[in-house]
């Protein structure tokens, strides 16, 4: 995995927040990642092994580890190996589907993304009970899925 860019709060994962200029610098020295999903100020990235790992800015538990800590370098959320497709809304949260169809997310509730009650999910949580979720995609303050029958 290699990034460029700017790298506030550590967004690329490099152990720094220094910015990389021009050229790609390797983050991970780890050849198994499979799906990488950059917001603004944060990653959440997989590994073929279906294990769900993020890093940088935790100001709103985004990156799922139940801290509100700055991660320079990815750290593993969560034991579970079942993590099929992730992305992130904005700047404060995230989504992962699994390979049994249920959607998870964690992080700020913007615009109620997440759930009626919390103003935060600390860790990636069940976001309803249905396992019948094929993909889905996040906007800046909203999420849209699409079911296994093609219905979104």
């Amino acid at each position: 995995m290699w990034g460029v860019g700017r790298n506030q709060f550590g967004a690329l994962g490099l152990g720094s927040t220094s910015n990389v200029i021009t050229n790609l610098e390797q983050i991970s020295s780890a050849s198994n990642w499979k799906e990488i999903a950059p917001s603004s100020y944060f990653t959440i990235a997989l590994k073929s092994n279906n294990t769900l790992w993020a890093w940088a800015h935790n100001n709103w538990n985004q990156l799922g580890d139940n801290t509100t800590i700055d991660r320079l370098s990815p750290i593993q959320i969560s034991t579970d190996t079942d993590w099929a497709q992730i992305a992130t809304g904005k700047s404060s949260f995230s989504f992962a589907l699994k390979t049994n169809g249920t959607i998870w997310c964690w992080g700020s509730n913007v615009a109620y993304v997440l759930s009626e009650d919390f103003n935060r999910v600390e860790v990636p949580t069940q976001h309803n009970s249905a396992n019948n979720w094929a993909s889905f995609a996040c906007g800046s303050s909203h999420v849209a899925a699409i079911k296994t029958n093609g219905t979104m």
